[in-house]
């Protein structure tokens, strides 16, 4: 099921124009992240950290939450129910029971994320544009 979300978040992002990036770990999860996963967090636009019951790896994604936090990333969380996680992320809860159902929220949530960036970079293009044409607009006035 894990590996079932790991792929279908992937899928989606790269179907949506994004470059998703899956960070690989050793199987020994104890002492501190690589700093490629540092690299990897701070070069991408948002990170999914994805937490189960019989993860062997979630002191690594507790690792990468924090540090995505430090260097303001937005996160969201893709857990099992029961694990706690602090009520500042978005959590998608794994329902074992219809697998589906989690796959079609996690893709939904990404198409989100994806559709805000695009927002986020036109409304930043209209900003900049509207101030070189003020500036523009200016200087030919003089």
């Amino acid at each position: 099921m894990e590996l079932a979300i790991v792929n279908t978040a992937a899928d989606v992002a790269a179907s949506k124009g994004a470059v998703p990036i899956i960070a690989h770990r050793d199987r020994n999860p104890t002492g501190a992240l690589p700093s490629s996963i540092n690299t990897q967090i701070e070069s991408s636009n948002y990170v999914i950290g994805i937490m189960t019951q019989n993860g062997h790896h979630i002191e690594w994604v507790n690792a990468e939450i924090a540090y995505s936090q430090k260097v303001n990333k937005p996160v969201f969380i893709i857990a099992d129910k029961g694990l706690k996680v602090s009520p500042q992320y978005k959590v998608i809860r794994i329902d074992r029971t219809a697998p589906l159902k989690t796959l079609s929220t996690v893709s939904i949530e990404i198409q989100k994320l994806i559709k805000d960036k695009e927002i986020k970079n036109l409304i930043g293009g209209l900003v900049i544009g509207g101030l070189i044409f003020i500036l523009l607009s200016s200087l030919k006035g003089e």
